[in-house]
């Protein structure tokens, strides 16, 4: 009980009444996203989910069974985040400006907190695939691109948020598979705290849409938290032999984002245009323009992200081999651009149809 109530039920309520509390301010402030072409939401949404989430959860570390050295890597390359996405959010910084933010931040955590990817697993033939000298770069490059990959699917109600506490649930299982109790604390701890976010942020019956957005200064520092803790969860002792959750299985966990994300970029570079423009390219997007609500779309996004966690954690354990894990991983890639392609035919056949007859228009509306 004591545990449910120190990571679970504190963290939650902080953020809760942070969010109700800071809404006024930055209204005051400007923090505010505005109703644009590109987003379509009704009137001016304080942008502070990040500040109220960061603020939660660095209020309850004390209290945790942890050593606060632990996390001080995490907690400052989270700070260097929160304060480049505010000051984003209200002047909108360059692409490349952020991107080199971001890789000070991985930083923080790969060479103060030693936190590397050092295997991706075993294959046939050439056995374990250990990274070595190149652990490092690799693993900064990896920590930015997630960060970039949970910035950019951050385009509804509740969907980054939602599919973040979704990895989180997978890597607090894998920590309580491999005896991580201290991880298992600080991720329970940190996806209570985007959950008392979501209570404001997500579509429910008592709300037709978000109150406050996370802003750059929210998906930013998660997506390092959660790079951090899938790191950490990967490297635990016998992560890959006895358990049986090797780290193919823990890509899994944060595939769906990734994968979204590589896919969007790259069509944007075939297209001659820089990967970082915004657009409405993404699957969620895509969603949207088939008919789904942003609830449900948001829904469906959350449901693949748990079910390829399912499938590289539960799959691991049962004896599914890395390599088979790993080309999975491009079979999924895969699966994305046709689906994708298969979408926007669907989408092209019913905009010809709406030129035909007007009176369809309502039905691709979201």
């Amino acid at each position: 009980m004591t545990f449910f109530y120190l990571t679970v039920l504190l963290p939650l309520l902080i953020a809760g009444v942070l969010v109700a509390g800071l809404r006024s301010p930055a209204s005051v402030l400007g923090l505010v996203d505005r109703p644009s072409e590109r987003k379509q939401h009704s009137g001016d949404v304080p942008l502070v989910g990040g500040i109220a989430v960061f603020l939660a959860f660095i209020a309850v570390l004390p209290v945790l069974d942890i050593s606060p050295t632990s996390v001080m890597p995490l907690m400052a390359g989270m700070v260097l985040l929160l304060f480049c996405g505010i000051l984003d959010d209200l002047v909108e910084l360059r692409s490349m400006f952020k991107c080199c933010i971001q890789a000070v931040a991985a930083g923080f955590i790969v060479l103060w907190g030693n936190t590397e990817v050092v295997s991706l697993g075993t294959v046939p033939v050439f056995g374990q695939l250990d990274l070595g000298w190149v652990a490092a770069p690799f693993t900064i490059l990896v920590v930015v691109g997630f960060i970039n990959a949970m910035n950019m699917i951050d385009g509804l109600d509740g969907l980054a948020g939602g599919v973040a506490v979704v990895m989180l649930g997978w890597l607090a299982f894998c920590a309580v598979a491999l005896g991580a109790d201290g991880v298992l604390m600080v991720i329970v701890s940190f996806a209570a705290a985007i959950g008392g976010f979501l209570w404001f942020n997500m579509r429910h019956p008592w709300q037709r849409s978000a109150k406050v957005f996370l802003g750059d200064a929210g998906s930013m520092p998660i997506g390092l938290a959660v790079a951090w803790f899938a790191i950490e969860v990967s490297n635990s002792p016998h992560s890959s032999s006895e358990i049986g959750i090797s780290p193919a299985a823990i890509a899994w966990i944060l595939a769906v984002p990734v994968i979204d994300t590589i896919s969007v970029m790259t069509r944007r570079m075939i297209r001659g245009i820089s990967p970082f423009t915004p657009g409405r390219d993404h699957l969620h997007h895509m969603l949207l323009h088939l008919g789904q609500t942003p609830g449900q779309a948001t829904a469906t996004m959350m449901a693949l992200t748990a079910s390829a966690g399912a499938f590289g954690v539960l799959g691991s354990n049962a004896g599914i081999s890395d390599f088979v894990l790993l080309t999975g991983l491009f079979g999924l890639a895969l699966a994305h651009g046709v689906g994708l392609r298969r979408a926007r035919w669907i989408i092209v056949r019913r905009l010809e149809q709406v030129q035909r007859d007007p009176n369809d228009s309502k039905r691709l509306e979201t």
